[in-house]
């Protein structure tokens, strides 16, 4: 799954909805400016 979003001004929120998810091992990467953070999500029900 890759998804997208800009939020506006100076502090955001997005709420992700993983309910759809299999378990798993998945890698998030979130821009903000010039900076880019990538972590880890591990999923298991």
């Amino acid at each position: 799954m890759v998804m997208s979003t800009e939020l506006n001004g100076k502090q955001g929120q997005k709420v992700l909805d993983l309910r759809g998810l299999a378990d798993g091992f998945y890698v998030y990467s979130v821009r903000c400016g010039d900076r880019i953070t990538t972590g880890k999500l591990i999923i298991t029900k």
